[in-house]
C-alpha cells in the first residue's frame, strides 16, 4: 500500500509537470505609436498626475494669484467649470503646488508653493462621485536662516507608501550659477516611515550632493528605483537624467550615505517620468541656443540604455528657435492605457516690435493618444 501510495504521488507529480510545460508562453507586445493625436484639456494646468484607475489625473492651476490643486476626467472630461476642488490654497503662502496621486487612489499628496511643507487630503471616488477629507501635514522639514524655503521642492511617494522622496535646499551644496556668481543647489533625500507612522525628519537619508542640482524624483512602479535629473548650466554638465537602483534595499556605509550610486540614461534631458511596467522612461529632451536651454520635446527612451525608442512630440524641434519657443514638460504616463499621456505644452513667440517674448494663450494641459 505504501509503495503504491508513492507511485500514485509520483504519477501526481510528473503529470503537474507537464501540465505547465505544454502550457503556452504567451508573449505580450506593444508597438511603437506611429504618431500621437492631442487634446487640450485645460489652458490653465501645471505638473498633472493620473489616478491609479487612469480616469482621473490631478494637477494645480492658478486663480488669481494663487495656487489650487483640482481633478478632472480624463476619459469624459468634465467642463473646466465643473473641475472638482481637492484644495483651493487657503491658508498657504501661494497656494497648493505639485500634487502626487497616491498610488492607492485614496491619497493626494501636495506642497505649498514656498515649498516648505508636504501636505495630504484623503480622497474617495464612488463613480463620479467625489469626496475629499481635510488638509493634514505628512512631513514638515525645519526651516533655517540660509534656507528660507525650498525645503521640498519635488517629491514622490511608493505604492506602499513606506518612504518619501524629494529633493531639497536642506544642505547648502555649493556651485556657480549662469553668471558666474556662487549659488546652492538641492539634493536628493529619504525619509523613512517610521514605525508609528510619521515621517521624522531625523531619520532622512541624503542620497545625492550635487553641484549642479537634482530634481524632480519620480519612484519606478515596482517601487525599486527613482529616476530624476541633475540641472545646471551648459558649462556644467547640462541636464543629465540619472536612475538610482535598489532603493527598496538600499544600502549604507558606515558613515550614514548610500553606497549604490545613480547611473546616467540622458543627456540634455529633464522632467523624466516611467511607463507603467519600468521597462521605459519619458524625459523632456531639452534644445540649446547660445549654451541657453530654448525649448523641449517629449522622447520616450530605454530605462537600462537611455537608448531612444519614439518621440511623443516634435513641436521644439521643428519650431524656428529664433521666432518660437515650446517647452512640453511635466508628463505623465497613464497606469492602465499605454497609449495615454498627458503632459504641459508652454509656447512663446518673439515680438519684434517689442522685443519681448510672448506667452500663447492656448498652451496648457494636453493629453496624447498613441495612432498605431
Amino acid at each position: 500500500m505504501k509503495t503504491k501510495g508513492i507511485t500514485t504521488i509520483m504519477a501526481i507529480l510528473l503529470l503537474a509537470i507537464i501540465t505547465v510545460i505544454a502550457i503556452p508562453v504567451v508573449t505580450i507586445t506593444w508597438a511603437v505609436p506611429s504618431s500621437y493625436h492631442f487634446a487640450l484639456l485645460t489652458d490653465n494646468g501645471h505638473v498633472p498626475r493620473f489616478s491609479p484607475d487612469g480616469r482621473w489625473i490631478v494637477y494645480t492651476k492658478l486663480e488669481g494669484s494663487v495656487w489650487q490643486v483640482v481633478v478632472q476626467r480624463i476619459d469624459d472630461p468634465y467642463p473646466p467649470d465643473t473641475l472638482i476642488m481637492v484644495d483651493d490654497g487657503a491658508g498657504l503662502t501661494g497656494g497648493a503646488f505639485k500634487p502626487v496621486w497616491s498610488k492607492d487612489g485614496e491619497t493626494i499628496y501636495f506642497i505649498d508653493r514656498e515649498q516648505t511643507l508636504l501636505m495630504a487630503r484623503d480622497i474617495r471616488i464612488r463613480g463620479d462621485v467625489v469626496d475629499v477629507g481635510s488638509r493634514y501635514v505628512v512631513y514638515d522639514p525645519p526651516e533655517t536662516s540660509e534656507v528660507p524655503r525650498g525645503t521640498i521642492i519635488g517629491f514622490d511617494v511608493p505604492a506602499d507608501g513606506r518612504l518619501i522622496v524629494f529633493c531639497s535646499l536642506l544642505t547648502t551644496t555649493p556651485g556657480v550659477n549662469q553668471a558666474g556668481e556662487p549659488t546652492v543647489y538641492p539634493d536628493l533625500f529619504l525619509v523613512p516611515r517610521s514605525p508609528d507612522g510619521t515621517f521624522r525628519h531625523e531619520d532622512r537619508i541624503q542620497l545625492t550632493t550635487s553641484p549642479i542640482g537634482d530634481y524632480e524624483p519620480r519612484i519606478s512602479p515596482n517601487g525599486r528605483e527613482i529616476v530624476y535629473h541633475s540641472s545646471g548650466y551648459k558649462a556644467e554638465g547640462g541636464s543629465i537624467v540619472f536612475v538610482w537602483p535598489h532603493i527598496n534595499k538600499l544600502r549604507i556605509d558606515a558613515h550614514g550615505n548610500p553606497i549604490d550610486n545613480p547611473v546616467k540614461i540622458a543627456d540634455e534631458a529633464g522632467l523624466p517620468f516611467w511607463s507603467p511596467n519600468g521597462w521605459y522612461v519619458g524625459i523632456t529632451k531639452m534644445y540649446i541656443q547660445d549654451s541657453v536651454y530654448v525649448s523641449s520635446d517629449i522622447w520616450i527612451i530605454d530605462a537600462n540604455t537611455g537608448e531612444l525608442l519614439w518621440k511623443v512630440t516634435t513641436d521644439a524641434e521643428m519650431a524656428d528657435k529664433t521666432k518660437v519657443r515650446v517647452w512640453n514638460p511635466n508628463g505623465e504616463w497613464s497606469p492602465t492605457d499605454w497609449n495615454s499621456i498627458v503632459f504641459r505644452k508652454i509656447r512663446t513667440t518673439y515680438d519684434t516690435a517689442t522685443g519681448t517674448w510672448v506667452f500663447d494663450p492656448f498652451t496648457g494641459l494636453y493629453y496624447a493618444e498613441a495612432q498605431h
